[in-house]
C-alpha cells in the first residue's frame, strides 16, 4: 500500500479511483485505506463521535478487527481537526501500554469513550467487561473503551506500513519540545 500511496500522492480524485478499480490484487479495505489517507473527508467538532454512534445501531462494537471502524479512526487521523487527538490517543494508549482501569478514585460521573462516546462504568461497578473504562496512567486525560483502544492498535499496525515504524516520533519530539511528555 505504501507504494501504491506514494505512487498517487499527486493525483486527481478520478485517477485515483480508476487505477484503485483496476488493481485486483489490492482488497477493497486495501483500496478504501489508500482512498482516504489520500482524501480525507474533514470532520466537524464531535463528528467522530456521530459517526461511531450511528455505525454501532447496526453494528456491536468489537474488540476484533473492524475495517470501517479503522477507515473511520484513519479518516480522523488524516484530517487537520482531529490529527493531533489520534496521535495523542496512539502515544497514550498504544505506545505506552500502560492502561489501567478506572476505579472510583477517578471522577465516574458521566464517563464516556472519548472515540465512539459508549457510556462507561468503573472498575468495582458491576456490568461486562465491554463498558469498562480504560486510562493511560500519566499520559492522558482520557478515557476508552477496550474496544476502541483494540481498533486503534489495528489503526497503528496500518499506519507503521504506510508511514513507517516511527510515526509517532515527530508528534513525540514535538510533545518534548512543548514540555508535555
Amino acid at each position: 500500500m505504501k507504494e501504491i500511496i506514494e505512487q498517487l500522492k499527486n493525483a486527481d480524485k478520478n485517477t485515483v479511483i480508476s487505477v484503485l478499480n483496476k488493481n485486483d490484487a489490492l482488497t477493497r479495505f486495501e483500496k478504501n485505506v489508500i482512498y482516504t489517507y489520500l482524501f480525507p473527508e474533514p470532520l466537524k467538532d464531535m463528528e467522530l463521535v456521530d459517526i461511531y454512534k450511528r455505525y454501532h445501531k447496526d453494528h456491536k462494537p468489537t474488540e476484533e478487527k473492524n475495517e470501517m471502524e479503522i477507515l473511520f479512526l484513519l479518516r480522523a487521523y488524516r484530517t487537520r481537526q482531529y490529527r493531533n487527538y489520534i496521535l495523542h490517543l496512539l502515544h497514550a494508549f498504544i505506545q505506552h501500554q500502560d492502561l489501567i482501569a478506572v476505579d472510583n478514585s477517578n471522577s465516574s460521573e458521566g464517563l464516556t469513550c472519548g472515540i465512539c462516546g459508549k457510556e462507561l462504568h468503573v472498575w468495582d461497578e458491576p456490568g461486562d467487561r465491554e463498558t469498562l473504562g480504560y486510562y493511560s496512567h500519566g499520559q492522558s486525560n482520557q478515557d476508552l473503551c477496550l474496544d476502541c483502544i483494540a481498533q486503534l492498535c489495528y489503526l497503528d499496525e496500518l499506519l507503521k506500513t504506510i508511514e513507517g515504524n516511527n510515526y509517532l516520533t515527530q508528534y513525540e519530539d514535538k510533545r518534548k519540545a512543548f514540555g508535555s511528555i
